[in-house]
């Protein structure tokens, strides 16, 4: 078989968006000099095939015309960061593709597109949750929504649950910093654990006094 005939149906890639481990979406994309990398999947290129150039496009999440399109680049590269002058909206839902080529070979098709969601603009909304290590609110939800993101930080670690449910699997979150300076937070996707009606968030912290939700 032509190379050109293999390249054109290798669509498999494996992309990362930032730091965020391949295939899981990144919550907290920063809206300027966001970076993307991608490898190509095991046995969707020929043995020995080198990339010659590549293109990449960054859409909203719900599919419309690209916000950014890096055009046809040469070389073998597979990592972009977007240049300081492409902004993105704070707080958005994307979603990124590539596409690749070989020298001597056609384009392979366009990537799987992967999603993403950039980082809030600020914390003028943080809320306390409640008093001490053991925090606990509740609110209500008319229907249940179609996007939910939480933003945690509770210094000296903390585990966040919703509705009984723990919230994700990290240990000692959020890393260590100099808190005067810096506070670092995390953040979910908590829609699953949502519904109509009444809803319970609550954490646990450690022995520190702030925790943000």
């Amino acid at each position: 078989m032509a190379l050109g005939a293999v390249l054109a149906a290798a669509s498999l890639y494996v992309l990362r968006t930032e730091h965020q481990p391949p295939g899981e979406i990144a919550l907290t994309v920063p809206t300027s000099n966001a970076r993307f990398t991608w490898q190509h999947a095991g046995g969707a290129w020929p043995r020995g095939a080198v990339q010659s150039s590549f293109r990449l496009q960054v859409m909203p999440a719900n599919g419309t015309a690209p916000v950014y399109d890096s055009g046809e680049r040469g070389g073998g590269a597979q990592h972009l960061e977007l240049s300081p002058n492409v902004m993105l909206m704070a707080g958005a839902d994307y979603a990124w593709r590539v596409r690749a080529a070989v020298a001597g070979g056609a384009a392979a098709a366009w990537s799987a597109p992967l999603n993403f969601t950039t980082a809030p603009s600020s914390w003028s909304g943080a809320q306390w949750i409640g008093g001490r290590n053991q925090l606990r609110s509740s609110f209500t939800l008319p229907s249940r929504p179609t996007r939910a993101r939480a933003y945690v930080s509770g210094l000296g670690a903390f585990y966040l649950y919703v509705n009984g449910q723990r919230v994700g699997d990290h240990v000692l979150d959020p890393p260590q910093t100099v808190y005067p300076k810096r506070v670092d937070y995390m953040a979910f996707d908590v829609l699953p654990l949502l519904t109509s009606g009444e809803n319970v968030v609550g954490a646990l912290l450690g022995n520190y006094k702030w925790g943000y939700v």
